[in-house]
């Protein structure tokens, strides 16, 4: 696991779940920490723009004041720049700072939090129900399938209604068709197969064909 359940944004925006990367506050390459990372299906970053977001509008076990904590040391560990060296005051520095990040991924790797996470993905899953009419085993076979651990309704780029939608729109967005003639002669049979063995689709017993986020 590379990143942990972090809060949920109680708005219907696409990226609401978000998750703080375990790698936050370590030292890396020999020369620097790493800050707070935030983390979803298809995005990275975005931790300014949760700072402006009303607290009472989060779904999520740490309290206002870890939050702003949160934000505080990562404000911090991100001022000590690069070119640190081992045993130096900004290396001493840095490790403090690490440390408070790591108390909250140590709250956040709780069983409560997870009981939370839990809770919030059969949220998503409710949510994708009604967006794509699937089946809560649907979800499950998608979520199994889906090549990270993210688990809510960013995973799902797209749902195709079947083979041939999904074989004609991907050559179009692909460019692979230089103009009506070369349609003509165009074996979307072969691309949608050599597509599905790609791992960034999947296709569901019923023939839809599933678009994942990465």
């Amino acid at each position: 696991m590379k990143y942990v359940f972090l809060l949920k944004v109680n708005d219907n925006d696409n990226d609401c779940v978000k998750y703080l990367d375990l790698s936050s506050g370590r030292f890396e390459c020999g020369h620097y920490f790493a800050s707070v990372r935030i983390s979803g299906a298809c995005f990275s970053g975005f931790e300014k723009e949760l700072q402006k977001v009303d607290y009472k509008n989060f779904k999520t076990i740490l309290t206002e004041e870890e939050l702003n904590e949160l934000w505080k040391l990562n404000d911090e560990i991100t001022e000590l720049g690069y070119g640190i060296e081992e045993n130096s005051e900004r290396y001493n520095k840095g490790l403090e700072i690490k440390q408070g990040i790591q108390n909250i991924i140590d709250k956040l790797l709780s069983e409560e939090n997870q009981k939370l996470f839990e809770e919030v993905m059969q949220e998503e899953k409710e949510w994708l129900a009604n967006e794509y009419n699937l089946t809560e085993e649907e979800i499950d076979d998608i979520w199994d399938n889906y090549g990270l651990d993210y688990r809510d309704r960013a995973t799902i780029s797209y749902i195709f209604d079947d083979f041939d939608e999904f074989a004609e729109e991907t050559a179009m967005s692909y460019g692979v068709i230089a103009n009506d003639m070369a349609e003509r002669y165009f074996d979307y049979e072969t691309w949608g197969n050599d597509l599905l063995d790609n791992d960034e689709y999947y296709e569901l017993n019923d023939g839809r064909i599933v678009k994942f986020s990465y």
